[in-house]
């Protein structure tokens, strides 16, 4: 049988490795909870906020190009410029064709007023 000061190291390091394993569970618990927040930010940011206001200004009679995850209308936007820059070029003064040309389509579908993901546009 152990003597007593064992026994005491022993229910005393019993004790401390209790007390770890919680502190593990709580900062665990802690850093799931604040990657849900994290998330929950992400999506409200992301995806929930443009479609909503997006729905919102389509109730208005706003319409636009539909609101796309992550990248918006980076692509769609980047096509219409390399189209435009392979087009001949005529001289002219006309240059927003040339240099917007995506917002010159746009105005040309939706007409002067139409809504971009997050940014209402009004054009002259």
């Amino acid at each position: 049988m152990p003597s007593t000061s064992v026994r005491q190291y022993l229910l005393f390091r019993q004790k401390k490795n209790s007390s770890g394993g919680l502190v593990i569970i709580l900062s665990s618990f802690l850093c799931l909870f604040l990657l849900l927040l994290a998330l929950i930010k992400i999506f409200l940011t992301q995806w929930w906020t443009p479609t909503r206001l997006q729905r919102s200004m389509g109730r208005q009679g706003i319409k636009g190009p539909s609101y796309r995850l992550v990248h918006g209308n980076t692509k769609q936007i980047l096509d219409m410029k390399n189209e435009a820059i392979r087009r001949s070029k005529s001289l002219s003064h006309d240059l927003f064709p040339l240099v917007l040309p995506h917002y010159n389509s746009w105005v040309k579908m939706y007409g002067k007023i139409f809504f971009n993901g997050m940014v209402l546009n009004l054009s002259w």
